[in-house]
């Protein structure tokens, strides 16, 4: 969605995306460019299978009222995680922003001690994952989005990782 909105989608289009996105009916497909629909319907599908797994006793999901709502803002831009996350916990943008940091401390430590005892999954499978987890750490780490922005910081990282590699 951050690569359509960013890079790829005309304003007409990302007008047509947002409108869809608001009415949250596969209805309106059709009229999105080709490439949206496929995107279009896996963020539905998505959203159904995450709706079925919250459904609580009464039959109703809170939670994801909520992050539709949120898709749903006066910008006509898509929610980030830190205002899901406001919404849902009723808690300060500063918390919000802070809160996940802390979920990616616990997550490496989690995975540091999965890698130090045996486990039937596939070594090769388990180092690609590992591997995906470093990147996307090393792209967003101390709250940059290096991805969205690569400007000389990450540009530099690839260089010295595939230009300039350091000889073993």
């Amino acid at each position: 969605m951050d690569d359509i909105y960013d890079a790829y989608g005309t304003p007409e289009e990302l007008n047509l995306l947002t409108d869809s996105i608001e009415r949250w009916q596969r209805g309106v497909i059709g009229q999105l460019p080709e490439y949206m629909q496929v995107f279009y319907n896996a963020l539905l599908d998505i959203f159904d299978e995450i709706e079925e797994k919250l459904i609580d006793e009464e039959g109703k999901s809170d939670r994801l009222f909520y992050t539709k709502e949120a898709f749903e803002q006066e910008r006509g831009h898509v929610a980030s995680a830190v205002e899901c996350f406001m919404k849902q916990q009723c808690v300060t943008e500063k918390l919000a922003k802070e809160e996940p940091w802390k979920e990616v401390d616990d997550a490496w430590k989690d995975i540091n001690e999965g890698c130090l005892h045996p486990h039937p999954v596939p070594e090769p499978f388990l180092t690609r994952v590992l591997n995906l987890s470093r990147v996307i750490d090393v792209v967003y780490k101390d709250n940059k989005d290096r991805y969205t922005h690569p400007n000389l910081e990450l540009k530099q990282f690839v260089a010295s990782l595939r230009v300039d590699p350091v000889p073993l």
